[in-house]
């Protein structure tokens, strides 16, 4: 994987009453790989934000800074307790990760992860989020 890259983000979310939205964001990125981890480091100094991708072959973790901070965390078969601040209030979520899958050749890497995400008890959402990161065009 080279240095600098895209990285594309699918989610695809679904309400408990069967609605479904989906969202993608493309971003360029810096990519590298220390302690058996690989990171993905963006940085948009036109808003602010900033975001880092960190994960292997067993989870994900997206921190990111800024108005909307938030730190999600997936591993498959786990539940993550997390807050997510937003510019009206900080909300506390559970991340209930069924499946998370890695698949990594040449030219891309493509992590999948399926979950829910709860308020107390209360369904929010089921969503399937898909991290492409590829080398930079």
């Amino acid at each position: 994987m080279t240095k600098n890259v895209k990285i594309k983000v699918d989610g695809l979310l679904r309400d408990p009453e069967g609605n479904e939205d989906t969202v993608t964001t493309e971003e360029n990125g810096v990519y590298y790989s220390k302690n058996n981890h690989s990171y993905v480091l963006i940085e948009n100094p036109e808003n602010g934000q900033k975001a880092r991708y960190k994960f292997n072959h067993r989870f994900l973790e997206i921190v990111r800074d800024g108005d909307m901070a938030t730190k999600l965390y997936f591993e498959g078969g786990k539940e993550y307790n997390s807050l997510y601040n937003t510019p009206y209030g900080q909300l506390r979520i559970t991340i209930k990760t069924g499946v998370m899958l890695l698949e990594e050749s040449e030219e891309e890497i493509r992590i999948t992860a399926h979950y829910e995400l709860f308020d107390g008890e209360q369904l929010i959402s089921t969503n399937r989020t898909i991290v492409t990161i590829s080398g930079a065009e």
